[in-house]
Formats: structure tokens, C-alpha cells, sequence
């Protein structure tokens, strides 16, 4: 017999490949060494001893195609509870396990399958069964396993000589060694696999995976640059699915032609392949591969790369060429930003993942030398890794190190809060790193949901982007778009539905401009969002049940909170002295209120571990007020400028960030608290809080709640100083300083935090600073060891020839106002927008030294632009001169048009305010 004459290997394909060749015995119902046995005769019934565990099972196939895997995993296990050593059953749950990510279970159930072919003494399961095991360990990447596993299923495959097994075996080690890149290797083994199923074509499941195998050895050569021979096994490939009407197989192949056309430079023949494999999938509703093919054919039509055009780029190749020219000042580019969802009928989904990256500056090595997959264990898995860093000289380096590590390492309350980390080799500038993944998902937390939120705003130059998502029409996934300037092509076919945005030459919004207003429906832009939940109630709903399966108030937690609170009668006392309680006592862990991380840890469990996250802390809180007869109720929190108004968004709860706590106070009104805040009274907040936007958790439908806007007096400070000066031009100078909260705060908790010899050094350089080559008399900050409130502070400071006497004149300087740098361009493309509204009063007061009068004193001053205010007015005593100066800064958004008015006047600025006093001695 004479094998018929036999790649960089896309890997979506190949495992796809692969699996098809390793179950292509599905296509026949066989059944192996069981106890249920179908006969079939001319005339005869088919015989089931176990017709009942036959129907259950029979029924797991249409679901399984549908991605119903909830539904499966019901039938099989129904059929395994008839029948506990119906083999196919176990097989197909551990399919079943690793669509949806649960390798654990998947393992278990091929485990069982082996455990039992084993016992029964039935090679052809049992072999079949450890090609399953291997492959686990590869989705493990545990690949000395995977291999072991492989030669073993081989070993006994060659043992019964079953032909069938040992030809998958073969295909299993022929794609472990090419994902090792040992070309050689992966090519002989399957070789002989195609030698066996060859032997055999005229049986339908060998020819088909001889079909299969040739394709493979063609990817093999393709990878090894031996194109000819790439393109002799394609062909014989698309020959045995021609022959077998197997549209899947066809199309593949004429899509490898395709590409293997273009490396030959023949892209008129290349555009042929593909308008061939884009008509079979059309024919297939492939709407997701139409599409790519579609682009492919008119990236190469604009590319003109065929040779008998000598090679000459045309407009779009000039045009991709100038887009890397243009962002050369770049850290890195995306060259490829690929990205597909898929969501199941049983709410699992399935993200991959591709991009390619350009590293053009140093500072972009560290940042791309390693690449992390966050993940949660138990309910998502990464998958089919392929990581290289491709170097200017055109070697691939493989990635060197793949580790699975716990985010929160030390903290067992988030064991199963993990992460993917891959390292990559040769990460220098010029360097091209790729990376491609799968991560698989059980759903998310919230059961029967799905949500998606993508922001098209890049902030790095994308050159090619691709994104699409897929779910079942029946999930009524609701789809919502915010000012967007990329249209989606929709396609749908009987079952699914499919949005995809493809893109090219995406400039990525690098906004340099200052002083930007608030994200709202209407100036959001390039935003989308799809959501299965009905309205935010239902959130209202899941959260509040997630409360109270977690809220546990054990005798212990109510003991405490009594305890604490026992010197306290009224609300807020109460809720201050547990807030002190929590703060004092228990550890924050910052982790991201994201989809992953949404439910609350039971508070038996915080309250013992005495350490948390914002919910778990402000659900630990809030039971604890309850103990103490406080009614409380969670809130889920975001800043006012990283969303816009959630009312108006699609529900889902990853859109807030943060949670907090509203009390109910029936006597002085309901407030919010935050169990994080360390230093902030009851009312008080950052001022990152003022405009926030919270929904407020309740049994029914819930409510929102946006924080106040805060006055100027939440952010004033004043300074009071009297300078007494001395016929000489010394002074004396009396400061006394009232703080703004949160510098108090910040320099409180800085205090704190040191001992007593870091305290005297801060003193010793704070009166350094003051001193200024003076004296200093006094010195000292008053509230420190206050808990709440604003520090002030006093000082007093001799300093010699601080004012310059010449011929009699002493000038005293009264300091400007630097101008601005966020408005030196000519041009402004946004509204000016100050967020907050602030007051800064100094009073500064002169004593005139004897002999001295004043020969001249500035007008008053009273400059305003809209949100920026500064008035300055001077009164003359006896011996003093008296400066009165208020700074206002004001919440107010000012139209574009105004900005040439606002250039000017910071312009103006510093010369306008630089003012001086005039000192003439007397005769």
C-alpha cells in the first residue's frame, strides 16, 4: 500500500481537528463492551436491556449540539443513576464538564469512564477514555501527563488492535508535538494514523479521519514552510471530504489554500479559495467565519500583493504603513485586537481571545512581559493557551512559564480568586508579542444572566479590530449602544443571534485635555451593552437574597456590636462606634466589585477571619447596626465620572464599583456611610463622593440615589498671618491655619502611622520648611490626635532681610497667581467643566514699622472667569495695611466657545495679581 503524498497551524482549527478525528465514532452508533448491546437484523427489534437509561441518554445528543449543557448534564446523570456502567454517559459528561470550563469534572467523569472499561476489561473504551485524560492534562498544561497518557491509550490500542484507537492516538501525540513545535515528530505520528485509517478508507469513520489527518500533515508542512507539500496534502484532504459531502472540512481546506496562495504570492488565486469556502459556510449559516473570509477577501483585494503585479502596495497598504508612521511616539501598538463571545443556551460562555501587540518604546517591555488571565476557580477555566514573542528577525519565541497564582494569596476567603499568568521571552523593542486564549465560564454568579459591557475608546492605536458576540435568540439578551461611531452587523439564523463590529485603523482616544465634564447618556460615545436582566429591580431582588442567605447574626456578633455601642443613645452615635469597631479591627482586601466577585462572604465568616472586602465589611456593618436595633441597607456605589446616570443604562450590577451602606434615621434623615472611610465623620465624604451615583438595595425593586453635590465650606481652608515688620526689612510672622478635611485627614493617618523619632524628624523639616533660614519660635499642628475634624495649625517665625530697604523704600511683594498650563493651546474640542466648588481665605495683615508710611497701595482686585474667582481688597490702618483674599473655585461647565476668553484670562493672570506695596521712610 502506498500512503497518498503528503504549517503554521491556526489552533482553533486543529483542536477542532483533532476532537472531530478523536469522536468521529459518533457518527455510528457504536457501542463497546457493555452490558446494553443493540442488535440489529432484518425484521428484528432492537434489543436494550436498559431501554429506559437507552431513552435518557439518546436524549442528551440534540442539547449537547445546542449548548443546552445544563440539560445534558441531567440526562446523562439520569441515565447513570439506571445505569451506573453506561460508559457513552460518562464520556459525554466529561465532554459536557469541558465545554463549559469544569475541567475538575470533566476529569472525574473520563476517570470514571476508564475506571470502568478497565474493570469490564474493554481496551477499546479504556483507550478512548485516556486520549480524553491527556487532553485534560494538556487544558492543564501538565504536558508530561498529557503524554504519558497518550502512549498508554497507544500501547493498548496496539495490544487489541483496534485500529480505530491506536489511528487516534497517533492524531493526539501528532498534536501534542506540534504544539511543541517538533515538526518532525508530530509529522510521523500522524502519518500513522493516516496509514491506518488509509488501510482501512473503505469504512466511512476512517476515510473521514483520513480526511482529517491529511489536513493536518498539510498544517504540518504549511508550518515548516515546505509549501508544496502543504499544498499536496491540502488537496488530498479536500479530495476525501469532497468525496464524503463534508461541507466542514471542505471549506477548511479551501481557506488553508487560500492562505497558502497569498504566502506564494498569488492572491487571484487566494481570493478564489476563499470566495469557495465563503460559499459553503453561508450555505452552513457560519455567519461568524462569512464574515472573517468577507474581510479577508478585501484585505487582499486593497493589498494587491499578487506577483503579477511585481508586488507594488496599493492605497490601503500605504495606508496601514502610514498608521504605524504615525503612532511610531507610541508605547506600543495593537496590531491585532481580536476578541469572540459566545454565550450558551444554559448561560455558559465562552470568550477567545487574540491579540497581537508592538512593542515600540522601553517602557512598554515591562508591561507586556507578562500577560495575566484573571479567572475564578470552580466556574471558569483558561484555556488553549498560545503565547510567543515574535523578534525583529522573525524567530518565534515560546512563551516560558505559565503559572496559575491566587490573587489573594494568605486570604482564604478568595482562594478561588485566581489568576493566569504567562511569561514571555525576548520582550524588547521591535519585538511583536502575541497571545491567544479561550476562557470558559460556567455563567456568572447571577443565575440565568448575562451582561457584557465594551468601551470602544481605546486608549492604544488598534490596527485591526475584531469583535463579535453570539447568544440564543430564546436567552432575549437586550442590546444598547451610547454614541456610537461604529455600526454592528447583525446576522441571525433559526437559533442564534450574532453582533460584529470589524474595524481597522482605530486612532484610540489618547483625550489630553483637562477640566472634562461628566460622562452623560447623551456625550457618552462608543459604548455598548447587552444585558439579559429585565430591569434593575431583579438586581434589587438577587442582591437582596444574596444579603440575606449572608447576614448571619451569630450571639457573638451581637454581643460585640451591644458592647461597643453601650455608652451610646442616639443613631449616629451608635453607627459611629461600630464604624470605629470595624475600622479598628478588621483588615481591608481590595478586590474589585466585578463580575467575579459580586456575592458577600457569610459575616460569621468576616467576622472571624476579621478581614474583608468593601461588601463583605459593609454587610458585616450593617448586621451589626441591626444587632443594635439600626436598620441599614446595602448600596451599590460608582463615581459620577466613571459611569453616567445608571438609570438609563441596560441593568447589570458590575456597572457600580464599590458598596456601601444607607441608615435609616427617622429623627435626622437617612445618610450614607462607608465602612472604609477612616477619618471621615458621619456626613462627612471625599470629595470624589460628591455627585456619585448608588442603587440602593431593598426587597423589591430598589431605588437610586445620586450623592449631593457639596458646598465651598467642604472644602475651605484659611490662613490668618501678621507680619510685623522691622525698620530693617526683618519680620516677625504669625500664621495661623485652618486645614481643608482631606489633607487633614491624609496628614492624620500619615501621622499615625509613625514612630516617635519619624514624628520629630517631620517636625524638625516642617520647621526647616517654615523657617526659611529664620527662626523658628513656634511651631505646631493642633488636632492630631483628634479622630475627626480638621487640623490647625500655628506658627511663629523671625526671619532677617525679608523685605529689601533701598534708599529709604521698602517694597513688600504681594504674590500672583501662576497661570494655568491646562489652557495653553489656541483650540479646545470640549467643554471646560471644574467639578467642584472651594473656598481659600487668607487674611494678611502688615504692621508698619516706625518711620515708615505707605507711599503706595494697589487697587482692589476682582477677576472671574465662570468657575474661577479671586478677590482681593486692601484697607489701611494707623501703622497696618490689611489684605483680605478670597479664592473661589465654582462647579460650572463654560461652552467651547468660550475658551479663547478663558486663554486670555489665564494669560492675564499672573501679571494681574502680582501686585507690591511701597514703604517710604520718613524724613
Amino acid at each position: 500500500m502506498t500512503l497518498h503524498s503528503a504549517g503554521k497551524i491556526n489552533k482553533k482549527q486543529f483542536i477542532i481537528l483533532s476532537l472531530i478525528i478523536s469522536l468521529a465514532g459518533l457518527s455510528l452508533f457504536v457501542f463497546y463492551a457493555q452490558k446494553t448491546k443493540i442488535t440489529l437484523a432484518t425484521g428484528n427489534k432492537i434489543i436494550l436491556p436498559n431501554p429506559e437509561a437507552y431513552e435518557y441518554f439518546s436524549k442528551s445528543w440534540d442539547p449537547y449540539l445546542k449548548g443546552r449543557y445544563k440539560e445534558v448534564i441531567e440526562l446523562c446523570e439520569k441515565t447513570l443513576s439506571i445505569d451506573p456502567k453506561h460508559l457513552d454517559a460518562y464520556r459525554r459528561l466529561g465532554n459536557t464538564y469541558e465545554m463549559i470550563g469544569d475541567s475538575d469534572n470533566a476529569l472525574k467523569q473520563y476517570k470514571l469512564w476508564e475506571k470502568i472499561a478497565y474493570d469490564h476489561n474493554d481496551p477499546s473504551n479504556l483507550a478512548w477514555a485516556l486520549i480524553n485524560i491527556g487532553r485534560m492534562y494538556r487544558l492543564k498544561d501538565d504536558h508530561e501527563k498529557e503524554l504519558y497518557y497518550y502512549n498508554k491509550s497507544l500501547e493498548i490500542s496496539l495490544k487489541a488492535k483496534n485500529d480505530m484507537n491506536t489511528a487516534r492516538a497517533y492524531n493526539s501525540l501528532g498534536n501534542w508535538y506540534y504544539h511543541k513545535k517538533l515538526y518532525e515528530d508530530a509529522k510521523e505520528n500522524f502519518l500513522k494514523a493516516a496509514a491506518i485509517n488509509d488501510a482501512k478508507i473503505y469504512i466511512y469513520n476512517h476515510k473521514y479521519n483520513l480526511a482529517g489527518n491529511f489536513l493536518a500533515i498539510g498544517k504540518v508542512f504549511d508550518a515548516s514552510k515546505e509549501f508544496e507539500e502543504a499544498e499536496k496534502s491540502y488537496k488530498i484532504s479536500l479530495g476525501f471530504y469532497e468525496e464524503l459531502g463534508a461541507k466542514v472540512g471542505i471549506a477548511e481546506n479551501y481557506s488553508l489554500l487560500a492562505e497558502l496562495a497569498l504566502k506564494n504570492r498569488q492572491s487571484d488565486v487566494a481570493i478564489e479559495y476563499y470566495k469557495k469556502a465563503l460559499a459553503i459556510n453561508n450555505e452552513l449559516k457560519n455567519m461568524e467565519t462569512s464574515e472573517e473570509i468577507e474581510d479577508r477577501i478585501k484585505e487582499i483585494s486593497n493589498q494587491n500583493i499578487s506577483s503579477a503585479t511585481g508586488g507594488i502596495p496599493s492605497a490601503e497598504t500605504e495606508k496601514t504603513s502610514d498608521f504605524e508612521e504615525k503612532y511610531k511616539d507610541e508605547s506600543f501598538l495593537f496590531l491585532l485586537y481580536d476578541m469572540a463571545v459566545r454565550v450558551n443556551e444554559d448561560w455558559s460562555c465562552t470568550t477567545k481571545i487574540h491579540k497581537r501587540v508592538k512593542i515600540l518604546k522601553e517602557d512598554a517591555k515591562d508591561a507586556l512581559g507578562e500577560i495575566s488571565f484573571a479567572y475564578e476557580k470552580g466556574r471558569e477555566k483558561v484555556t488553549d493557551i498560545e503565547a510567543y514573542t515574535i523578534t525583529p528577525d522573525g524567530k518565534e519565541h515560546m512563551y516560558s512559564k505559565a503559572q496559575d497564582i491566587n490573587i489573594y494569596e494568605g486570604d482564604a476567603m478568595y482562594s478561588d480568586s485566581m489568576a493566569k499568568v504567562i511569561t514571555l521571552p525576548e520582550v524588547n523593542v521591535g519585538s511583536i508579542v502575541e497571545h491567544k486564549a479561550t476562557i470558559i465560564s460556567r455563567g456568572f454568579t447571577v443565575n440565568n444572566a448575562f451582561w457584557y459591557y465594551l468601551d470602544f475608546n481605546f486608549p492604544s492605536p488598534i490596527k485591526k479590530f475584531n469583535f463579535t458576540i453570539t447568544f440564543p435568540k430564546k436567552l432575549t439578551i437586550n442590546y444598547k449602544e451610547f454614541g456610537l461611531s461604529y455600526e454592528p452587523k447583525i446576522t441571525e439564523n433559526e437559533d442564534t443571534i450574532t453582533y460584529s463590529w470589524r474595524e481597522k485603523n482605530i486612532d484610540g482616544k489618547i483625550e489630553t485635555e483637562s477640566y472634562l465634564p461628566f460622562p452623560t447618556p447623551d456625550s457618552f460615545t462608543n459604548v455598548i451593552e447587552f444585558s439579559s436582566i429585565k430591569d434593575w429591580g431583579d438586581i434589587s431582588k438577587w442582591f437582596s437574597s444574596l444579603i440575606e442567605k449572608n447576614s448571619i447574626l451569630s450571639d457573638t456578633i451581637k454581643d460585640t456590636a451591644q458592647k461597643v455601642t453601650k455608652e451610646s443613645a442616639n443613631t449616629k452615635d451608635k453607627v459611629r462606634d461600630i464604624l470605629v469597631y470595624i475600622q479598628s479591627n478588621f483588615r481591608y482586601v481590595s478586590m474589585s466589585f466585578g463580575d467575579n466577585s459580586l456575592e458577600p462572604h457569610s459575616t460569621v465568616e468576616v467576622f472571624q477571619n476579621k478581614y474583608g472586602d468593601c461588601k463583605d465589611l459593609s454587610l458585616l456593618c450593617m448586621t451589626m447596626l441591626k444587632a443594635v436595633g439600626i436598620k441599614a441597607r446595602m448600596a451599590l456605589f460608582n463615581n459620577e465620572f466613571s459611569i453616567s446616570d445608571p438609570k438609563y443604562d441596560l441593568p447589570f450590577p458590575s456597572l457600580f464599583d464599590h458598596v456601601i451602606l444607607l441608615v435609616e434615621d427617622k429623627k435626622e434623615g437617612d445618610f450614607f456611610i462607608d465602612p472604609l472611610l477612616t477619618g471621615y465623620d458621619i456626613g462627612q465624604y471625599p470629595l470624589s463622593y460628591q455627585g456619585a451615583y448608588t442603587f440602593v438595595i431593598t426587597e423589591d425593586s430598589g431605588r437610586f440615589i445620586q450623592f449631593p453635590i457639596f458646598d465651598e465650606k467642604r472644602e475651605y481652608t484659611k490662613i490668618e498671618r501678621k507680619i510685623t515688620i522691622g525698620q530693617d526689612g526683618s519680620a516677625l510672622i504669625e500664621t495661623e491655619a485652618i486645614w481643608d478635611l482631606d489633607s487633614s485627614i491624609r496628614q492624620k493617618q500619615k501621622m499615625n502611622s509613625m514612630n516617635k523619632e519619624d514624628k520629630d524628624k517631620f517636625y524638625q523639616s516642617f520647621g526647616q520648611y517654615l523657617a526659611s533660614g529664620g527662626e523658628v519660635i513656634e511651631c505646631r499642628i493642633d488636632g492630631l490626635d483628634e479622630k475627626y475634624g480638621v487640623l490647625k495649625a500655628k506658627s511663629k517665625v523671625k526671619r532677617k532681610d525679608i523685605y529689601q530697604v533701598t534708599d529709604g523704600m521698602m517694597i513688600i511683594d504681594v504674590m500672583g497667581y501662576d497661570r494655568d498650563t491646562n489652557f495653553l493651546e489656541n483650540e479646545r474640542k470640549n467643554p471646560i467643566f471644574y467639578p467642584s466648588n472651594s473656598l481659600d481665605e487668607e487674611i494678611t495683615t502688615y504692621i508698619i514699622p516706625e518711620g515708615y508710611k505707605v507711599s503706595y497701595m494697589p487697587e482692589n482686585l476682582n477677576l472671574d472667569i465662570g468657575f474661577f474667582n479671586v478677590k482681593r481688597e486692601y484697607t489701611k490702618g494707623k501703622n497696618e495695611i490689611t489684605i483680605k483674599e478670597a479664592t473661589r473655585y465654582k462647579r460650572a461647565q463654560l461652552p467651547k466657545e468660550n475658551y479663547s476668553k478663558v486663554k486670555d484670562f489665564y494669560d492675564q493672570l499672573p501679571s494681574k495679581t502680582k501686585q507690591r506695596i511701597v514703604l517710604k521712610r520718613q524724613n
